[in-house]
Order: structure tokens, then sequence, then C-alpha cells
């Protein structure tokens, strides 16, 4: 059984992105339908952020956050929708607080100041006042439902809804326009900060629909996660390293002279600025020493009574540590996708209809994400998502489908090895392994071989959810990083450890039709020309 339902808009996703432009786009006078995996609000990676914005406020200037954001970028970002982020961050600070979220704001930002509902999902205190201000807007939310199909005139037509599977069947969303806001894949890595179900759906479902995908190589690791042996992944705050020791293998302090080398002198600079940094140094001490050490038994007495850090050092030490103040072993875990869908500043794919916004897409962070602007970048281009879709879907209330593309099918790459179906948490592993902290030619194309093995054995037209949207996206990774032949911001191969010149700017995986298969060609925009 088939259920049908209209609305104007149709947003895809239930987290910070989903919200904003929910809410935008019903302000802006549309009716709104909203369909997310699971309960809105709560199963994404804003419910599980750490609550900091970055924005120009406080004696924080715009000049200084743009260029904050292309240095840390390291040129790969599109320059307009950094003007963008720069320029209208401070006021989608106060467009949130207008509307229930409550904030504290220091020098260059912001954190959630209001109550949220628990240790670990501090970014509630932004997501539910959003899911409280959506059901006075009169919102439809329709979950649990995995939309897997796009549903438009013809291959780069119109997008005019979607189609997915809910408890009690099949579900097609008719609706003016699409807003694709369902995160990133940062699932596809076995060690992972993100909740489940983040595989990358938006990036399949986009690209089957005519849309390229850009900078889709840049992962952003976030350093002091526990060691692989722990279950439950989460991780330690960077500005501990100002009250902690970092040691390897061996018992040595490898942070110290490394600050030194990048210029930086605290925790809290690491956790703005050099992520990929301090992530790569731990991946490389761990394969020449075997462990990386984060000493927990050297905080403090005040510090170990707050219940907060309390619970993450016994997260990080494992199930039913005998005590959870002890050196822990820390390895690095995949927390954000930079790259994404290519959109322009009002969130249009070039898809007449679909938008997009959040992590989904890329061009805002480049090769690396500077702390606390991925919320600002989600309130920013979600606020333009939502009011370009209301916009759209006025100009074509009375349009039909006439046809659907199915989402795509497999990936040509013949001239790599076809690799056997792997379960879920193998592949992962694997994905892990491959394509993760450090990479070579070698890793890469071993993981374009397990995914093309992997994308063919499930056989044509199938769902773009799941499994197939989390191969595609470890597809993508390997596609993206075996051209880009040099290291820079979170990608790096070992073979060429330094910047070429030459590769300052984007790698974008472009959809072409073979049959029944689209097939991503790779071309390379240079940053003067992105």
């Amino acid at each position: 059984m088939v259920t049908r339902l209209e609305s104007d808009v149709l947003v895809i996703g239930g987290g910070g992105a989903a919200l904003v432009a929910a809410i935008a786009a019903a302000e802006g006078g549309a009716k709104v339908a909203l369909a997310s995996k699971g309960p809105v609000g709560l199963l994404s990676c804003t419910a599980y952020a750490g609550g900091g914005f970055t924005a120009a406020v406080e004696g924080f200037t715009p000049a200084r956050h743009r260029e904050l954001t292309m240095e840390i970028g390291r040129g790969v970002n599109d320059p307009d929708l950094v003007h963008i982020l720069s320029e209208e961050g401070a006021g989608a600070l106060s467009w949130l607080e207008e509307r229930g979220v409550a904030l504290a704001y220091r020098r260059g930002g912001a954190s959630m100041a209001g109550p949220s509902l628990g240790k670990l999902v501090k970014g509630t205190a932004m997501t539910m006042p959003l899911v409280d201000r959506c059901r006075e807007l009169g919102v439809e939310f329709h979950h649990p439902v995995r939309v897997h199909t796009l549903l438009q005139e013809d291959f780069g037509g119109r997008g005019f809804g979607a189609r997915g599977d809910a408890r009690r069947g099949e579900v097609e969303f008719r609706s003016g326009a699409v807003i694709l806001a369902t995160g990133g894949g940062a699932w596809t890595f076995s060690h992972t900060d993100n909740p489940r179900g983040l595989t990358g759906d938006g990036y399949l479902m986009g690209f089957a629909a005519g849309c390229s995908l850009r900078d889709m190589e840049f992962v952003q690791f976030y350093p002091l996660g526990p060691g692989p042996d722990v279950e439950r992944t989460w991780y330690m705050d960077a500005r501990i390293l100002d009250r902690v020791r970092l040691t390897d293998g061996h018992g040595r302090d490898f942070l110290t002279p490394l600050l030194a080398e990048w210029g930086l002198s605290s925790g809290r600079e690491i956790n703005m600025l050099a992520r990929d940094r301090l992530s790569r140094a731990i991946a490389q001490k761990r394969v020449e020493t075997g462990r990386v050490l984060l000493h927990l038994e050297d905080l403090p007495p005040e510090d170990r009574r707050d219940a907060r850090m309390a619970h993450r050092a016994r997260l990080m030490a494992g199930p039913d540590p005998r005590d959870p103040w002890m050196p822990v072993e820390v390895a690095p875990v995949s927390h954000f996708m930079s790259g994404g869908l290519v959109v322009d500043s009002r969130g249009e794919t070039g898809i007449d209809g679909l938008f997009a916004c959040g992590e989904v897409t890329g061009g805002v962070h480049g090769a690396n994400r500077v702390g606390g602007n991925a919320l600002t970048e989600l309130t920013v281009f979600g606020i333009r998502a939502g009011k370009g879709a209301a916009e759209a879907s006025e100009l074509r209330r009375d349009a039909d489908p006439s046809a659907y593309l199915p989402p795509i099918a497999g990936i040509d790459l013949s001239e790599h090895t076809q690799g056997r179906h792997l379960g879920e948490a193998n592949f992962r592993k694997r994905a892990y392994e491959l394509v993760g902290p450090l990479r070579t030619p070698e890793s890469m194309g071993e993981m374009l071989g397990m995914t093309a093995g992997s994308l063919a054995e499930m056989g044509h037209h199938r769902d773009a959810s799941g499994d197939d949207a989390l191969h595609w996206t470890a597809a993508a990774v390997a596609l993206a990083g075996l051209a880009r032949e040099e290291s820079r911001g979170t990608h790096y191969r070992t073979d060429s450890p330094g910047e070429v010149d030459g590769q300052r700017g984007s790698y974008r995986l472009i959809p072409r039709r073979d049959g029944d298969l689209l097939v991503p060609r790779l071309e390379f925009v240079a940053a003067g020309e992105i």
C-alpha cells in the first residue's frame, strides 16, 4: 500500500538543518512536511553536538571569521558561501534566540545555554525549541520514514517529492520543492561519534537526481576518541589537553613540540584550528609506537567532580572501568564530512526545485572545518534554503511528476578489482582502516574495489539508503582521495605528505548516465574558478 501525502515543501532530515529549513519555509507561507528516519530533533549530529557556534560577535569581526574559515579550509572553500557565513552568522544566532534557543555569548561565538535532555545530547538545547516552533507553525512530522528516492520529471528535471518506507508500507510525498537536510556520512567508518543512521543517504539521493558532489575526500576526524576496542564511541574535548598529558606508546610527550611547530598554545586552539593535524599525529604515533594515551589521572579533583566530565571519562575507559581516572588509549573518530552536494547561496542544487543545507552540502568548509562553524552554517544556510524552497514551491503548485528516476544502481570502477560484499560492521571497519586518517593509493584503491563489488552484488534499482548509501559514500571518499595526489586539510596521503600548489581547488564528482548506471566523472575546479 502506498500512502500519498501533499505539501508545498518537503524537508528530508530530522536534525538542526532540517528544523531550521522547515521553520524558514513555514514562516515563508509554505505548507511543510518533514520526513525523518527517527524522532525529530533527537537522532542527529546536532542533538549530540557540543553546542558551540563560531560567529562575528563580541568584537570578532566578519572579516576575521571569513579569513579564519578560508585559512583552515586551505583555500578549497567557496568564497561566496564563506562570505555569507561570516556576514550572516551573528544574525542567525539572533534568529535562533527569537525562536526559543537560549544562547550564552563570548568573543567569536556563542554556546547553547538552555536545558538539554542528557549529558551527551547537549545539542537538544537547540533542537527541542526548534521542534516546538515547527509544531506551532503546523509543520507535519513523519517518522520513522526512510526516504530513498527523489521524484522528478526526468534526469536533470524538476524535483517534486520523494518516496520512502514507513512502518505501514510505502509513503509518497508530493511537493513543489524538496530540501535535503539528511546530514553527513560519518557512520561509514567504524570509529565514529555520530549516531547510527548517518550513512550518506543525501549524497546518494542527490547524485542519483543529477546533482554533483564536491570535496568528498575531506572527512574530519576528531582526535581524542577512545581506542578501537571500546564499543561505545565518544570523544574527549581537545581543551582537556591544557590539563592532562598525551603520550605515545613509549611514554613520550609528543604534543608539546607539535604545538610549537604549529604556532599554537592550547587545547582550545587545537579544537578550533587543528583537529586535522592532531588526528593525523595520533594516527601516525599509533602506527609507530602501538598506542597513544590520554592521562586522565592528571585531572585535578575539582574536574573529577564534574558529572559531564566523569561520564565522558567512563565512556573513554570502556565498559565497567575500575577507575575512570586512569590513562586511556585514544584514536581519532570520524566526526564531520566537509564535502557534499554542490549548492549555491540559496541552497539550490542545480536541479529545479531541489535544495540542500547542512552537512549534506559542501563548499563552506573546504579541506577542514573551523570548530563551531557547523552549527552556524546549518543555521545560516538552513534559513536560506527554507526561504528559497518556499518561493520555488509557490511557482509550481500545479505541476505534476511524470516519471521516477531510480537511485544509483552501481558505479563503473572497472579498472579496480571487484571486492566481495561485506556485512555492515566489517565494511565500516575496513573503511576506517583504508580511507581513515591515514591513506595510501593502495588503500584507496582497495576501498574502491570493495565498493564496486558490493554495489554490483546489490543489483539494480535498490534504495538510496542503508548499505547502498554507506558504500557509495566510501566510494566517493576514495575516488576523490585518489584524484587528489597531495595532503591537504583532513586528507592525508602517506605517499605525498605535503600540499601541491596545482592541487589548490575542488574535485567534483559529476553524474553521467551510462545505461542503467550513473558513472561519476571527476572534474577539478581551480581555487580561482570556484
